[in-house]
């Protein structure tokens, strides 16, 4: 990986330190064009380029003019961190951070790293205070006095600045806001998107130490200090000062940050980076880390996904005047029809990865991975010469007690070493070929007197009393049949129904929510489909889902006519059982809109709510943990198939759809 830029004692950042900041493209002296010469010279001078400031900006304006300038390798190092990536990575970023934090110049770099709008609430309001507008007047006296602006004005400004184009197609860095409880529980409901918190932390006393002698040059933007970052004498007297970087005014505003952090930034700690700003970090160290905080959100690909409609249009043999005409007017139809759906992909612009990451839980375990890394945690389950399963170690070790005596149902052999200490006998688990010579009905009781001696015992919990066969295939024939509560255990692939019930409600599509029972052994009060379902022994697939429809949801016959099967997903997932290998077979059923109300007969559902399809979905994006995680997968792939994600505005729409195909 690209060395460390500056080594530090205390690096106390919450990212990985191993990952590698993409780099546009490898930096020359006569490549460095996007750079103006004040932020070069910013750039320049965290690495040491000797001379004063007007010999560094007289440097670093040579390079914009693409005049050779020699520089060393830390130098050369530094402008490429700081080098524009070829393509702008969308990112919704909230730089966080006490006042004097150094927000102002991280943002600066961040925004000319990545492509992605600086969107400043603080400086929005000083263009007012500056301007002497009515709403700055007001806004200069709360100032002055450490109090904050009304949320209702701060949040109008900024919800008309994140609707302007660059920020739907680039994202945003929100530096400055929220600063109350108030303020980031009205980002919640206005769907103001954050995909990563940037948290600048720098100690009071540094902050106090910095606004002390903080000053801004008009002319530049460069802020200097009066010990930290000296002006040069020839600009001293243009330097601007600020009215609210009185000790008193700072302190009294350090004081309300770290009252209220955590009830304003704690529904932000998941995707929340901590990044060292104290007085003894360099602009660049501070800098280096926050690249890589967000690396995990820059596209691997050269071209970014979130764009579908780019601007080659193919051309036209223009031969008339008609011609022309007819070409203008379908460009328009064509801008006309991108802008719409656009708008539309806006509206379900989810958090970036939280897709995602409900598709992995149960999608993304590699067994072979977790074989390498933990040799013989499982062993392979063996009926004959088939393997159908697999079995945890420990319990492995404990079907050898629980077998019959002196008639054992299953042949242990645990994992070993050989005698010679070198090499490694696999462990295994095997159907004993006595039980194999019995009717399928005897081998079903003969293994479940084994299974409900593990059950007395403690090591199978959540006993269904419900069988379920167990076959190489779902179309072969079957074993034995063995309790449903063990197909964990057993790593046993597992069959069930899901039926996604919707309605039409014009264009808008509304989903049936169930809430499963809070008396349930697995995911009780969880969200789930209004059907689902495993499937029993003795049981045909179509007989199920009716079963299931009618005890489930109160569904009459009339209701199945619009039943239709949409395909199946499989998975494999390790849970504190073991693993939970799972075959659906997919339904949807569209319902009327005002004559059908569900009602449950069995005991198994809460309640049942009728949703708009972007709510389920932002339930699942925001809410996760409220699903039952295989549900949560099945109306995903349900919204995947009736285009209500939309490649345009999920940048993990392909890696998605891999997962459920």
């Amino acid at each position: 990986g690209r060395r460390r830029l500056h080594r530090s004692e205390d690096r106390n950042t919450a990212q990985s330190h191993g990952k590698t900041t993409r780099v546009a493209r490898p930096l020359s002296e006569n490549d460095v064009g996007p750079f103006n010469s004040i932020f070069m010279a910013t750039a320049l001078k965290a690495v040491g380029i000797p001379g004063t400031s007007v010999e560094r900006e007289d440097a670093a304006l040579s390079l914009a003019q693409s005049k050779p300038v020699v520089l060393s390798p830390e130098q050369r190092q530094v402008l490429e961190l700081v080098a524009p990536l070829p393509n702008p990575s969308r990112m919704r970023i909230m730089l966080a951070g006490k006042p004097v934090s150094g927000k102002g110049t991280q943002a600066l770099l961040m925004a000319k790293k990545f492509g992605v709008p600086h969107i400043s609430v603080g400086e929005m309001i000083r263009e007012e205070m500056k301007a002497r507008s009515d709403l700055g007047l007001a806004a200069a006296e709360r100032v002055a006095e450490g109090e904050l602006l009304p949320d209702e004005l701060i949040l109008s400004i900024l919800h008309r600045r994140l609707e302007r184009d660059d920020c739907s197609r680039l994202g945003y860095i929100l530096d400055g806001f929220p600063r109350t409880r108030a303020q980031a529980e009205a980002m919640d409901r206005e769907n103001i998107v954050i995909d990563r918190v940037i948290y600048l932390d720098r100690p009071d006393e540094d902050a106090l130490f910095w606004s002390r002698g903080r000053a801004t040059d008009p002319v530049t933007g460069v802020i200097y200090h009066d010990v930290l970052n000296p002006p040069p004498e020839q600009i001293s007297a243009r330097l601007v000062r600020r009215s609210d970087d009185q000790r008193a005014t700072v302190a009294k505003r350090l004081k309300m940050f770290n009252a209220s952090f955590d009830e304003v930034y704690g529904r932000w700690k998941g995707v929340m980076k901590r990044i060292d700003s104290s007085n003894r970090r360099t602009v660049m160290e501070v800098f280096e880390d926050i690249c890589g905080a967000l690396e995990d959100l820059i596209p691997r690909e050269e071209s970014t996904n979130w764009r579908a409609f780019g601007s080659h249009r193919s051309t036209f043999d223009v031969t008339t005047v008609a011609d022309v005409s007819e070409i203008k007017e379908r460009i328009k139809e064509l801008d006309r029809f991108v802008t719409r759906r656009m708008q539309n992909a806006k509206e379900g612009v989810m958090t970036r990865g939280a897709l995602l990451r409900a598709v992995e839980q149960c999608c993304a375990f590699s067994l072979i991975r977790q074989q390498e890394e933990d040799p013989g945690k499982y062993l392979p389950f063996r009926v004959g010469t088939d393997q159908i399963g697999y079995v945890g170690r420990s319990l492995a070790a404990d079907l050898i007690s629980a077998n019959s005596p002196g008639d054992a149902e299953f042949l242990v052999t645990l994992e070993a070493c050989s005698i010679d200490g070198w090499s490694r006998i696999a462990g295994s688990v095997e159907l004993s070929p006595s039980i194999l010579d019995l009717p399928i009905c005897q081998r079903t009781l003969r293994i479940g007197r084994v299974m409900e001696r593990l059950h007395s015992a403690g090591r199978i919990q959540g006993w269904r009393n419900e069988l379920h066969p167990v076959a190489v295939d779902y179309n072969s024939e079957t074993l034995f049949e063995i309790e449903r509560a063990c197909l964990p255990y057993f790593g046993l692939r597992g069959y069930g129904v899901h039926v996604n019930g919707y309605v039409r409600n014009g264009g808008e599509i509304l989903i049936w929510v169930a809430t499963r029972s809070r008396n349930k052994p697995t995911y009780a009060g969880k969200f789930d489909q209004l059907i689902a379902g495993g499937l029993p022994a003795g049981v045909s697939l179509l007989e199920n889902v009716a079963k299931e429809a009618v005890e489930e949801a109160g569904l009459e016959l009339r209701h199945m006519d619009e039943l239709r099967s949409v395909g199946s997903l499989s998975y494999l997932y390790e849970t504190r059982k073991g693993l939970s290998c799972k075959a659906l077979f997919l339904y949807d059923l569209e319902l009327p809109l005002d004559d059908f109300i569900p009602k449950n007969l069995d005991g198994e559902v809460e309640d049942f709510n009728l949703l708009p399809a972007r709510t389920v979905l932002k339930s699942i994006a925001n809410n996760l943990d409220a699903w039952k995680p295989n549900s949560a997968v099945v109306m995903i792939d349900f919204a995947m198939r009736h285009g209500l994600i939309d490649p345009c505005s999920e940048p993990d729409y392909l890696k998605i759809s891999s997962f459920l195909n």
